[in-house]
């Protein structure tokens, strides 16, 4: 008799859970060999090797003394990143000056501005006088030519009417009274002093003279003139009026008096008008 089919052994389960384990460790070797492969191909590996780099100076647009480094060597570093700080006492302190030197030019303006309108208005005004004394000074100015030649005309009409009343006196001392009389009126002089001229004797005689100095001169004084203004007077046959006689050197001069002539008109030549 045949025995009965035996029934199969069960398969054992320890090759269930060494698939899953073997897939695991090839997943694992798989991620490390491409990390190698790619490692390898992009790096170079070396026991020796550089690294080439850019050398960048730093410096601030101040100096100061740092007071805070925030990098180390060898750190990254980005665009725009502080670096430093630098210890800002010095320059609060230069900024308080400065503003306390603005605050103080501000003031001195604010003060100035007032001075500066009032030192225009008294130069505006300075102007205005000095245009206005300029005005007076010349009406003034013109006032005295005007005047001047009035006088001139006045003086002139006087000699002229003096000449014409001469014509008919025939003494000359009375003439040159009446001459002497007329232009001491006419001029205010000090001196009028008329002489009378004579060839023989080359001296000049006095006839007469009118004037608060005219008693210092002695009576029929005689006196050798061979130059100046009197001399010049009988040479020209005309009036000579010396507005300055103090500095005429050649004209009578009366002891202890420092009176001279001052018109000096020849009427009366060798015994003639």
């Amino acid at each position: 008799m045949e025995a009965p089919d035996a029934k199969p052994a069960p398969r054992p389960k320890r090759k269930t859970v060494l698939y899953p384990v073997a897939f695991l460790l090839l997943s694992v070797g798989a991620f490390w060999g491409i990390q190698w492969a790619y490692h390898r191909w992009h790096f170079v590996s070396t026991d020796d090797a550089r690294v080439k780099g850019n050398l960048v100076n730093l410096s601030a647009k101040v100096s100061a003394r740092i007071d805070r480094l925030r990098v180390e060597e060898g750190d990254e570093v980005r665009a725009g990143q502080i670096l430093v700080e630098l210890d800002p006492q010095d320059y609060l302190a230069a900024r308080a000056q400065a503003r306390a030197t603005l605050e103080m030019a501000r003031h001195d303006l604010a003060k100035a501005i007032p001075q500066l309108a009032l030192t225009r208005e008294r130069v505006l005004q300075g102007i205005e006088n000095a245009e206005a004394s300029h005005r007076e000074a010349r009406e003034g100015l013109k006032f005295a030519e005007e005047d001047a030649a009035l006088q001139a005309e006045k003086r002139r009409s006087s000699l002229y009417m003096i000449s014409q009343q001469m014509k008919n006196v025939m003494d000359p001392l009375v003439a040159a009274q009446t001459v002497a009389n007329a232009l001491q009126k006419a001029y205010s002089s000090s001196l009028i002093s008329i002489l009378s001229y004579s060839n023989e004797e080359d001296t000049y005689i006095q006839l007469a003279a009118v004037g608060p100095s005219a008693n210092t001169i002695p009576e029929g004084m005689r006196q050798k003139i061979s130059a100046g203004l009197v001399a010049q007077a009988t040479r020209l046959h005309k009036t000579q009026v010396c507005n300055d006689s103090i500095n005429e050197p050649n004209l009578i001069t009366f002891e202890g008096q420092p009176f001279r002539s001052e018109v000096v008109i020849p009427l009366i030549q060798n015994g003639h008008l």
